[in-house]
């Protein structure tokens, strides 16, 4: 019959305090390191996407954000655009107080946020063979 010394198995298995200590450096700064590098591979992908070039499994997804002010804040309060304690209500603030929704229309503009997106490339090509 083998017996096994289960306490030296532990230590086997289980790294020393220096050696987590030492791993948890290293792969904090390679996390570091990867996110960067992944910012500006994102970065490039959605630079060639906009210029109409094809990168294969990734798209730009592009929605409307919120609607903010296109004038400044001297001009914002001549027009009577309610204000909170320390800045404007916001567009939809202002709405939900009564402000005359033509002018909410004509000084305010809506932000369009651009999202990269990973898309599986089979499954398109399956949708395409199989209409």
């Amino acid at each position: 019959m083998i017996e096994y010394d289960i306490d030296k198995m532990q230590a086997w298995r289980e790294p020393s305090c220096e050696q987590l200590a030492s791993q948890l450096k290293l792969l904090t700064s390679a996390f570091e390191i990867l996110k960067r590098r992944l910012l500006v591979l994102e970065s490039e992908v959605q630079v060639r996407l906009e210029s109409g070039q094809y990168v294969p499994g990734y798209t730009l997804e592009f929605s409307d954000g919120n609607r903010y002010w296109n004038i400044s804040l001297d001009r914002a309060m001549r027009i009577g655009v309610p204000k909170k304690v320390s800045s404007l209500m916001t567009p939809r603030q202002a709405e939900i107080n009564g402000f005359p929704k033509e002018l909410i229309d004509r000084y305010t503009e809506i932000k369009t946020s651009v999202k990269l997106t990973e898309v599986d490339i089979d499954q398109i090509n399956d949708r395409l063979k199989n209409g």
